[in-house]
């Protein structure tokens, strides 16, 4: 809450001022000359006002304000200064007293912005008692400056004391509650309505109270009640306190003047504390019945909320369950699917792990990793009803027509609210995984054999270098044959390590794309390879332009025209043409030998990694340059296969994305 402006406060002064000589003048108008003791006094609750409405920081200067007006009030009616020092007294020390119970109470010592509650309704009620009360004694004694009061006047000054504080502190409170609430305290339907429905009651009562009161003797007074109770049940806390102020202080009034079913004869202050008592009555049972209504009304909003956010959850967790690609499930001991995704159904057939064995064209077999199908008693959810709990298994799924699927599969006791238990069971497709899991591990030990054989080679022949250097005259041309079969099987090892980084580099370097001349490019390739021992033709097209990485697609070209060069029979010369069309925004490039071709069956596996075909594994080579064509081509989003229709040699064809028009 935002501290107060000065405007604010004197604003605030002025109003507690003129309430606190009202609530005196009122006071002495009811003085009983007898006892020297006024019948009614709600100077009580405006000094509650003067501490309650303020901060902790203006609290100090709110009591020494009271303190001057109350003084200065009680001396209006040409009181002695022990009066006054007394009614001072009583005033300051009533509005502490209350004002440390209840925050004693509340654990809150200026929080009334917060929703009424029944529990502040009781808090109000005992800080009032208890101040009211501690002020009756305090008036019983005098303080030496006043006479004592009889015994039998103290249960009087309470009611006195407690309708005094609930009369001038209670609407105050409300309406500074209404102020500094953050929360709208009225029931649905528009302000205007509610003020309306008020006005309406107040003044209902107030003409059925004064008929009560003020038409004779008649005994229907607590039927007022009624009215009271229907207020609170429909207008907001401040509106049913309003009607049932009005009717107490009617009630009051009327006793007062000697009317209504509340006088006793000679004991005016007996009549006085009846009809406060009833004004207490009704205000207190006014503001719990409303407190209590908004309550149940705050708890049904509240579990009309949370049901509605528990919809849209449920809703939620449907949809996302429906959609993701794990199989999910949950099955009842009794053998109930009670939830079941489409990604289940897919994975493990109509039966699921339910019925594996359900005779369905589309259920599989569901078996081990060994390939022994898995019995009904040990299926993932039967082992979890028996006590092992979580489990976690890779199982295999063979449906009829040879199609296989690896499954992980995790299955755990779970509590949806049902009477039996339950398992979910979540199925996750790691078929691609395992296969690949597979392929890292053969390309392992291809790679470790690949490797080994150069080395082989370089330590057998560094022994023979050993012994021939060891002996007295040696043969200095079998010593050179000898290290040039070492460097030969270096470099096969080097060229080898070579392609395995530029596989590494096709898959995971960024692109960097740019307009690039194809044409230019394979002609350097081209030009390069001219030179060689074989003295290849090689044709390029020009013209040909892509938008791609400039680095891997050099890799591309020179790895494609490479193995053109290389891999053709013995004798003959090597004829290339690298040719291109474009359509779609696509370039198709075709890469034509008259090498010694690949078998048709085999067309596929030479973009494997280390994958050579029969006819190839006599020329020099690692089977890694295809597999990295494939990933740069890839890695553009187009794609690379070897053309069917060649009647000679080997044709290779492959897009990319072709450059814009006019670059």
């Amino acid at each position: 809450m935002p501290p107060p402006t000065p405007t604010t406060t004197v604003l605030r002064y002025a109003l507690l001022t003129v309430l606190t000589v009202a609530a005196a003048l009122v006071g002495y108008e009811s003085l009983d000359a007898d006892l020297q003791v006024a019948l009614i006094w709600p100077l009580y609750g405006a000094s509650v006002l003067w501490l309650v409405s303020g901060t902790e920081r203006t609290r100090p200067w709110d009591a020494l304000a009271l303190t001057a007006v109350a003084s200065s009030t009680l001396a209006l009616d040409e009181a002695t200064w022990q009066r006054v020092t007394v009614g001072t007294v009583q005033a300051v020390l009533g509005a502490i007293v209350f004002l440390l119970v209840a925050g004693r109470l509340t654990r809150r010592r200026s929080r009334i912005d917060e929703p009424l509650t029944l529990r502040h309704v009781v808090v109000l009620s005992v800080a009032t008692v208890l101040a009211a009360t501690l002020l009756a004694l305090v008036r019983m004694t005098g303080m030496g400056l006043l006479p004592p009061l009889p015994a039998d006047v103290g249960a009087l000054l309470v009611v006195r004391n407690t309708s005094g504080i609930l009369v001038g502190a209670l609407p105050g409170l409300l309406v500074l509650h209404r102020i500094r609430s953050r929360r709208s305290s009225g029931f649905a339907g528009t302000s205007g309505r509610v003020m309306t429905e008020t006005l309406l009651l107040a003044g209902g009562a107030t003409a059925m109270a004064l008929v009560v009161f003020t038409g004779g003797p008649m005994p229907l007074s607590f039927a007022l009640v009624l009215v009271v109770v229907v207020a609170a049940f429909r207008v907001p806390p401040i509106g049913a306190v309003a009607v049932a102020t009005v009717v107490g202080l009617i009630a009051v009034l009327a006793t007062l003047d000697d009317q209504g079913t509340f006088v006793l004869d000679g004991r005016p202050f007996a009549s006085a504390a009846i009809a406060q008592g009833f004004l207490i009555t009704v205000m207190v049972a006014a503001l719990a019945i409303s407190v209590g209504v908004q309550e149940r009304v705050r708890a049904v909003a509240r579990a009309e909320t949370a049901e509605r956010l528990a919809e849209g959850r449920a809703e939620l967790v449907e949809r996302v369950i429906s959609n993701i690609s794990d199989g999910i499930s949950v099955i009842t001991a009794d053998g109930r699917y009670v939830v079941r995704n489409q990604a289940s159904y897919d994975l493990s057939g109509p039966g699921g792990f339910r019925d594996p064995a359900l005779d369905d064209p589309g259920q599989p077999r569901i078996l081990d990793l060994a390939g022994t199908p898995v019995r009904p008693e040990d299926m993932p959810w039967r082992r979890v009803l028996a006590g092992e709990d979580p489990v976690r298994e890779t199982l295999r799924a063979r449906w009829p027509d040879g199609t296989e699927r690896v499954l992980g599969v995790v299955a755990h006791s779970t509590d949806i609210g049902l009477p039996e238990p339950a398992v979910t069971t979540s199925l996750h497709d790691i078929t691609q995984q395992t296969e690949e899991r597979d392929q890292l591990v053969s390309f392992a030990g291809v790679v470790a054999h690949d490797l080994k054989n150069p080395l082989t080679v370089i330590r057998g022949w560094s022994e023979s270098l050993q012994e021939e250097l060891a002996g007295d005259a040696p043969d200095v041309a079998a010593l050179r044959a000898m290290v040039a079969r070492v460097v030969s099987a270096s470099d096969s090892m080097r060229g080898f390590i070579d392609d395995l980084l530029g596989m590494t580099i096709a898959r995971d370097r960024q692109l960097e794309l740019e307009v690039l001349d194809l044409s230019a490019m394979a002609e350097e390739v081209a030009e390069l390879r001219r030179t060689g021992e074989t003295r290849p033709r090689i044709a390029v097209q020009p013209g040909m332009c892509v938008t791609a990485d400039r680095f891997l697609v050099r890799q591309l070209v020179d790895n494609l025209v490479g193995n053109a060069v290389k891999y053709v029979a013995p004798g003959v010369r090597p004829a290339v043409s690298i040719r291109g069309t474009e359509s779609d925004g696509l370039l198709e490039v075709a890469v034509a030998d008259n090498g010694i071709g690949i078998p048709p069956d085999q067309r596929e596996r030479v973009f494997q990694p280390l994958v050579r075909t029969d006819g190839a594994t006599t020329y020099a080579g690692t089977g890694l340059g295809l597999d990295i064509c494939r990933r740069v081509v890839e890695r553009h989003g187009g794609r690379i296969w070897v053309d069917p229709r060649a009647v000679e040699g080997t044709t290779f064809r492959f897009t990319l994305p072709a450059a814009p028009r006019g670059r």
